[in-house]
């Protein structure tokens, strides 16, 4: 049994649309925020940042948020405890002050800033206010019951934040 195959009308082929090649637009990176939180993971997100603002000519922010101390006075009124708070904020101050000199080279412009809240709230906030172009945030990974517990700032940083977010993981693989 032989099959006939006869060659196809050649049909005009309908125009194909070549994509077209944009040139990206060049990066301005000119302010950068990091959150420092006193662990050996928020300085290793600033030393990403340290990176990038000598690549970018930029100015990195570092912010320490400390949640307020807030005392049971007999059972209904809570009282805050303003002395406890202010001696956080200072050595708060001074440890992100030790790891700014530390870490951020002297060609680098930087400004350290320490202010007492609800962390995720006071870093967008920030972010906001000041036009930051970049945040860098750490995350430590805590799953299931520690996570469920202690919630991530990093998690709502990412969500609310009004830049973009560059989420720098504690145990990973790095560029830096």
């Amino acid at each position: 049994m032989k099959i006939a195959i006869s060659p196809r009308k050649s049909s005009p082929s309908p125009k194909v649309k070549t994509p077209t090649i944009r040139r990206a637009k060049s990066v301005n990176i000119k302010r950068i925020l990091v959150p420092l939180d006193g662990s050996d993971a928020a300085l290793k997100a600033l030393t990403y940042a340290a990176s990038l603002a000598e690549l970018f000519g930029a100015r990195i922010d570092t912010i320490r948020v400390n949640e307020p101390t807030i005392y049971p006075d007999a059972l209904a009124i809570p009282q805050y405890s303003f002395e406890q708070n202010e001696l956080v904020a200072k050595l708060a101050r001074q440890q992100s002050q030790e790891a700014g000199e530390r870490l951020i080279p002297d060609a680098v412009e930087w400004r350290n800033c320490v202010m007492t809240g609800n962390p995720y709230v006071e870093i967008v906030n920030y972010a906001r206010k000041e036009n930051i172009d970049l945040l860098i945030v750490t995350t430590h990974g805590h799953t299931g019951l520690k996570h469920f517990l202690m919630g991530s700032n990093a998690e709502k940083i990412i969500r609310h934040a009004p830049c973009p977010v560059l989420v720098v993981r504690d145990l990973e693989h790095d560029f830096v």
